[in-house]
């Protein structure tokens, strides 16, 4: 199966802005311009949230 990036992103919202796996606006952009047009892009995701992933809830973040 062909996905974006052939990679696996994190489905959990996460304030971790370091972690190559947080799905965030700036990823679903690139991956709308990577497909294109028709549909929505084939995006892979799964919990990934680990011991060691350095996971942060979204409402630990301070503004």
């Amino acid at each position: 199966m062909i996905c974006y990036r052939d990679m696996t992103f994190c489905s959990h919202p996460c304030a971790n802005t370091e972690c190559i796996r947080n799905m965030n606006d700036d990823v679903r952009a690139r991956a709308r311009a990577w497909w294109g047009t028709e549909g929505d892009p084939p995006i892979d995701m799964a919990d990934m949230r680990t011991g060691e992933c350095g996971f942060v809830p979204m409402d630990e973040v301070k503004i």
